[in-house]
């Protein structure tokens, strides 16, 4: 193998080795917003659910505040409000969490569920 010859396969290793880092960034980056998008969507789903249920005996916001930190995320938002007759009714919770994504710096991830309870007696 000639000198010339060696030199280009130190460049085409080279190029091997930052094309693998860069797909170990982009592979790493999507890990963690999918990471984050399902936290968001388990909070937001734990918060209307129990916010749903505070709605006829209790502070259905408080329990979705609860519940969004107790998983790990913000309350944003509750439409939530009390009801103490026996008609069914929704809630809706909007909820957010933060996420360091590898070389993009910081992202905000949100997501929305609703909840829908019809008390016992109904």
């Amino acid at each position: 193998m000639s000198n010339a010859e060696r030199g280009s396969v130190t460049v085409l290793m080279a190029g091997i080795v930052c094309t693998v880092a860069v797909l170990g960034v982009v592979i790493g980056a999507t890990g963690q917003v999918l990471a984050a998008r399902s936290q968001a969507s388990t909070g937001a789903d734990a918060s209307a659910l129990a916010a749903a249920v505070a709605t006829f005996d209790g502070d259905p916001k408080a329990e979705a505040l609860r519940l969004a930190e107790a998983n790990g995320v913000r309350l944003v938002s509750c439409d939530c409000r009390r009801d103490r007759t026996w008609g069914r009714r929704t809630v809706t919770v909007l909820v957010e969490v933060d996420v360091d994504v590898l070389g993009l710096g910081s992202r905000t991830v949100r997501a929305r569920a609703r909840a829908e309870y019809l008390p016992a007696g109904s």
